[in-house]
């Protein structure tokens, strides 16, 4: 559950970050107080880091809620086993890096 420091400490950050809107912390409250804090202050340093303007009918609950979901979907690097903690390409993308590699030594010569 989402403490009232967290959820203050995110709103603090929107509304400095976001200075043109204009938001009613308080009335969104029971729609974001289910998500965990992790998810939720996660989801507002993205959307502060990432989003570069906010349109005037942006549902910023809506944003806020699916980036805190989309994150705490993901598990952490530290939770991984050490094997998938690496990106392992598909054939595909093996067959281009040999393709690429192959020029690049061609070109090289």
């Amino acid at each position: 559950m989402l403490t009232e420091k967290a959820y203050e400490s995110g709103f603090e950050l929107l509304t400095s970050v976001f200075t043109n809107r204009e938001m009613a912390p308080r009335m969104w409250w029971p729609l974001l107080s289910d998500l965990d804090d992790e998810g939720f202050t996660r989801a507002i340093l993205d959307i502060c880091g990432n989003q570069e303007q906010l349109f005037p009918d942006s549902n910023l609950v809506a944003m806020i809620r699916k980036r805190a979901r989309e994150i705490s979907a993901k598990p952490k690097m530290a939770e991984l086993p050490t094997g998938e903690r690496w990106v392992v390409p598909d054939q595909e993308t093996k067959e281009k890096i040999r393709e690429l590699t192959g020029k690049i030594g061609k070109t090289g010569q």
